[in-house]
């Protein structure tokens, strides 16, 4: 399990499944502030460009179509520039990026799109809400003193929300399980993947690269990036652990030939149209061992919603729940223990995955 414990007010202890500690570091109300206020002005500025164009338009008349196809720009605008950077790989904005911040998952998971959505979704109630009201209802004449005071007060608590708790948390941000950190600012001593040409590389088998996908390639790249020996020396071991390699000493340069050879595993399998995700994206792993096959009846016992359990299982890689689950399915199919558990939960989640989507292009 994931386990989070606070250091000082700012950083916090992350202890991945893999044993590793990532000490990071939060973002402060203000540099979120900051981050939130150089976003406000890349959209204003797309805002009043467009206003420009739909103020040239307005020769033509239909006002009133143009103002309500301003008002949607306004709103996908700002709700679209916050969602899409967010969801792509760096999980931050162009003012996050500037402040040296990111998004990520509490939990240790991938960030997905769903809590993506949930805390800029919440960021229209807080603020743009209120204050698109208050501003319709002036510019219509009918704003009064109570009414500014009311939008400017609502919105004036959810903005001063993240100093009232410890971990700067938004509203949107606990209902979306997410924190804001900030990003190591170190420079790698060397570019991991070019450097080590004076030194011969180690190489590795399909299966040991087959262990990991691109989250543990991310993951990876920062413990080699903060170059602590004690989280290079966890890591190191439990990849030799895992892989049955023999320790011979140099940890360091053993994680870098690791993390070389896997990123060109990794985007080998790309150019042929394999993708995989993490250590649990059991589809694509597996290729050095006969998979096992289970009946449509094994199959159709679980659907999405336990396919999404038994990722997550795989994924935090706990012994006891993965044998639980693995003895679960077998008395429930009928069949025998082979003594492999990982392998066998691990050719269960593939062979459910392909099934469901065999359904899903049957329409069913």
């Amino acid at each position: 399990m994931t386990e989070l414990k606070m250091i000082d007010p700012l950083r916090r202890r992350f202890i991945t499944p893999e044993g590793v500690d990532l000490k990071l570091e939060l973002g402060s109300a203000g540099t979120r502030a900051g981050a939130f206020l150089l976003d406000a002005l890349m959209v204003v500025g797309t805002l009043i460009a467009m206003t420009i164009g739909i103020l040239f338009l307005l020769r033509s008349g239909a006002t009133e179509i143009l103002a309500i196809i301003w008002l949607i720009g306004f709103f996908v605008l700002r709700f679209g520039w916050f969602v899409m950077f967010e969801m792509g790989g760096r999980g931050a904005t162009p003012g996050k990026r500037v402040m040296g911040l990111r998004v990520v998952a509490r939990d240790g998971a991938r960030l997905t799109g769903g809590a993506v959505i949930a805390r800029n979704a919440m960021r229209e109630i807080e603020v743009f809400l209120p204050l698109s009201f208050l501003g319709y209802q002036t510019a219509q004449g009918a704003a009064d003193a109570f009414l500014a005071i009311f939008a400017l007060l609502w919105s004036g608590i959810f903005l001063f929300f993240p100093l009232m708790n410890r971990d700067r948390l938004r509203i949107g941000d606990m209902l979306a399980g997410t924190w804001v950190v900030r990003v190591a600012r170190q420079e790698l001593g060397h570019d991991l993947v070019a450097h080590g040409s004076a030194r011969p590389r180690r190489t590795f088998s399909a299966a040991a690269l087959n262990l990991y996908g691109v989250y543990e390639l991310q993951t990876l790249e920062d413990v080699l990036r903060r170059g602590r020996d004690d989280a290079v020396t966890t890591v190191a071991e439990t990849i030799r652990r895992k892989a049955g390699l023999p320790r011979d000493g140099d940890d360091y340069s053993f994680l870098s030939d690791y993390y070389a050879a896997l990123c060109v595993h990794l985007e080998r399998g790309l150019m042929v149209g394999r993708r995989r995700d993490s250590k649990s994206d059991t589809l694509a792993s597996g290729a050095g061992r006969p998979r096992r096959v289970f009946s449509a009846a094994a199959l159709n016992m679980y659907g999405a919603h336990q396919l999404q359990t038994l990722e997550g299982v795989l994924r935090r890689g706990n012994e006891e729940q993965v044998t639980t689950i693995a003895d679960t399915i077998r008395r429930k199919a009928g069949l025998p223990r082979d003594g492999d558990d990982v392998a066998f939960l691990s050719d269960y989640y593939a062979a459910l995955r392909a099934h469901l989507e065999r359904g899903e292009l049957a329409g069913r």
